[in-house]
């Protein structure tokens, strides 16, 4: 078993949100998402693939998870540093369009899953056979919980410096999440 902190309350007018203990018994889920760039060539702080619903993340109804590993597969090689935003719902006034630059606002910064953002650094990628390169991380412990009446967590992928992708599907996510 393993225990995370989760926002399990909203927060306080203008506060943090409160942290509450939750055990997570392990019911694992692994979730795949290919980002799809519209562009060959982006620029700092764009979004890439714009924001993905990832549904089924928690196993029940505005249930707690806890990301374990995330691993992203960048089919071109390019290797490049990303900044990944994982929402608890969909941030719906902030913007997150694809090879548009990525505008967070204040109204969504609640709905980030604690420990989110986390960066990508080009130092995290090894080369694969093929051309292909792969960045793993490993003990990443961002907890979070879906929102009422859903089971989605959302993925925005912002760049940090400027990849030319070869191929639209270039950039492959997979998540290896905890759930209750």
């Amino acid at each position: 078993m393993r225990q995370g902190l989760v926002d399990s309350a909203a927060a306080p007018a203008g506060g943090i949100p409160i942290a509450q203990p939750v055990e997570v018994v392990g019911n694992g889920y692994y979730d795949v998402v290919t980002l799809t760039n519209t562009l060959p060539a982006y620029v700092a702080r764009d979004c890439v693939g714009g924001i993905q619903e990832m549904a089924g993340v928690a196993r029940v109804v505005n249930g707690h998870v806890i990301l374990q590993a995330m691993t992203l597969a960048d089919r071109d090689g390019q290797s490049e540093a990303y900044d990944v935003y994982l929402f608890q719902g969909s941030p719906t006034n902030s913007t997150f369009t694809d090879a548009n630059p990525a505008v967070l606002h204040q109204n969504d910064r609640i709905l980030l899953m604690p420990g989110c953002p986390f960066r990508i650094f080009v130092g995290d990628y090894i080369a694969l056979v093929g051309g292909e390169s792969q960045a793993a991380l490993r003990n990443i412990g961002c907890a979070g919980q879906a929102a009422a009446a859903s089971t989605s967590i959302y993925l925005a992928l912002v760049c940090v410096d400027t990849p030319d992708y070869v191929t639209t599907d270039a950039l492959v996510a997979s998540f290896d999440w905890l759930r209750d």
